[in-house]
């Protein structure tokens, strides 16, 4: 045994050694080769560098815009409109600013600038009719909600004929279904509450006809809100149109500043070349030799595996029959006892089974197989009970896909929940067994992480989000690419201590915070943006 130990040992140091000397040969090359790159683009460095970051940035900042632009698309309340215009303001200032420092290198300058006053012109629409669209929304969910209350009272009052052809007019309009190919005029109404003129008073039936069919019902609201989509419709594809005339021209521009700069580059792009294949042969070294390594090893690790599989042989343990013989009477009452408590062992084994699918059906998604809200808020306060004892932070990571309804819109809703699936996975694969990963509701998730900073948390997001902004889910040889935007916070210290609930406010700012600023980032929490 003392000699088996001193080869593992001398295997183990001839490894490192080795890696070692690999890694050290890499390193000092990439180095050099990094070296080399700076002195070479200190040289071809001149005046065309500051003006192609200016126009770089200038189209950065014009993609903002037309992003924000698109984002009133998806307001639900003014508040949302109001920063957007804020926010577009802002991005338009800095864009006239460096237009009119760079004129002379921007393709079509002239051009640019009215397409400019354009976009800034039909925020404005967009603003006023997606203002118009909430508010007649609102309008359409309150009456909603009157019918629903008028409902519940014909209930109340044993009203059954009443109730039912009340549903029947809210399935018209339920927000949670498609009601786009049912007829919601008052024609479609007044047909599903005519027969009720023979059950209920004159007065009962001009009241529930009010309500449905009159001035300012929900008839008359929704034929309104209908009207309005088309508006916001047309709205978008004139400025889908806009879009694509301001990004040709800001390419163009770009392209002409990147053609003097690249000119210059080409010299140091050679070199680079020449160094890439030097790098590329030293990976091919290290390896080569790594699998030599690896093959040195394979038959400790049959040895090892070998060993694995006798603990868990001598793990296993055997069960034994108690055989009851005989016909007296303490025979016959044995075996009445040994089936009863059979009868008893299998109705239990039963229970536990049919506990354990309840338990598993109360505490995870159906979808996506992962915990639902209500045990992970459960777990949560455990945890936060917990940071108030031992004051051993935890933090919290507010997941949701970027565009998902688009996903949903273009490719359907069943490969919209092949992308959730693939989502939860990747994720699933990359935590640790002590944290809670929970979908929250679509495409919004949540990550308990305990006993973890806000450093390592965010080292963790970072390569969460790069992964699912590499690789594409695959569904029939289909690619759907997708992004993730990430909210992070470690435990913040508040009044109210025991409210473990109030951090997941915090966790979803920062994530409106990555939404609202481009989308595939991580955004962690920071106080002063507590309102």
């Amino acid at each position: 045994m003392p000699r088996l130990k001193h080869k593992l040992n001398l295997r183990v140091v001839i490894m490192t050694i080795t890696l070692t000397i690999m890694t050290g040969v890499v390193g000092m090359s990439a180095i050099a080769s990094l070296n080399e790159l700076k002195e070479d683009y200190q040289r071809v460095k001149d005046d065309h560098f500051d003006s192609l970051l200016e126009i770089t940035q200038l189209k950065v900042q014009t993609n903002k815009i037309l992003a924000a632009t698109n984002n009133m698309f998806l307001a639900t309340n003014d508040e949302d409109l109001e920063w957007e215009n804020v926010y577009i303001t802002d991005k338009a200032n800095v864009v006239a600013e460096t237009s009119e420092k760079y004129p002379n290198n921007l393709y079509s300058y002239q051009e640019l600038l009215s397409l400019t006053m354009t976009l800034s012109s039909q925020s404005d629409v967009i603003s006023a009719a997606m203002m118009k669209k909430i508010t007649l929304f609102e309008q359409v969910l309150s009456d909603y909600k009157s019918i629903e209350q008028y409902r519940k009272e014909t209930l109340e009052q044993g009203k059954i004929q009443t109730t039912l052809a009340l549903d029947n007019v809210l399935l018209l309009f339920n927000p949670l279904l498609d009601t786009s190919s049912l007829e919601t005029d008052s024609s479609a109404i007044e047909a599903i509450i005519s027969p009720l003129k023979l059950t209920i008073s004159t007065q009962a039936f001009e009241e529930l006809s009010t309500l449905l069919i009159g001035p300012s019902s929900i008839a008359e609201d929704y034929q309104a809100y209908s009207a309005q989509l088309a508006v916001v419709d047309a709205l978008k594809a004139e400025h889908k149109e806009l879009t694509q005339s301001i990004i040709t021209v800001m390419g163009d521009s770009a392209l002409s500043a990147q053609k003097v700069f690249l000119t210059n580059l080409t010299k140091v792009e050679e070199k680079i070349s020449i160094r890439e294949s030097f790098l590329y042969l030293l990976l091919l070294t290290s390896l080569v030799v790594a699998i030599i390594l690896i093959t040195l090893q394979t038959n400790l690790l049959r040895k090892i595996g070998l060993i694995r599989q006798v603990i868990d042989a001598g793990d296993s343990q055997e069960q034994y029959r108690i055989a009851v013989k005989g016909s007296d009477d303490m025979s016959e009452m044995a075996k009445q006892v040994k089936g009863y408590i059979q009868t008893i062992q299998e109705k239990n084994k039963a229970i536990s089974d049919n506990n354990k699918e309840l338990q598993h059906l109360v505490t995870h998604d159906d979808l996506t197989n992962i915990y639902n809200r209500r045990y992970f808020e459960i777990n949560m306060a455990q945890e936060h009970i917990r940071y108030l004892r031992y004051k051993e932070p935890y933090c919290l990571a507010m997941l949701n896909i970027d565009s998902f309804k688009l996903i949903n819109e273009r490719f359907g809703h069943n490969l919209g929940d092949k992308v959730i699936l693939d989502f939860t996975l990747r994720v699933d694969n990359q935590m640790r067994q002590t944290d809670v990963f929970a979908r929250l509701s679509g495409e919004n998730f949540i990550l308990l992480m305990p006993r973890t900073d806000q450093s390592n948390a965010l080292i963790l997001m970072e390569r969460i989000r790069s992964e699912i902004n590499a690789m594409p889910t695959v569904v029939n040889d289909r690619k759907i690419g997708f992004t993730v935007s990430i909210g992070l916070m470690q435990v913040q210290e508040i009044e109210e201590l025991e409210d473990a609930c109030k951090q997941m406010t915090f966790v979803q700012q920062a994530l409106e915070e990555a939404k609202n600023t481009g989308r595939n980032k991580v955004c962690c929490y920071r106080n002063e943006t507590l309102s």
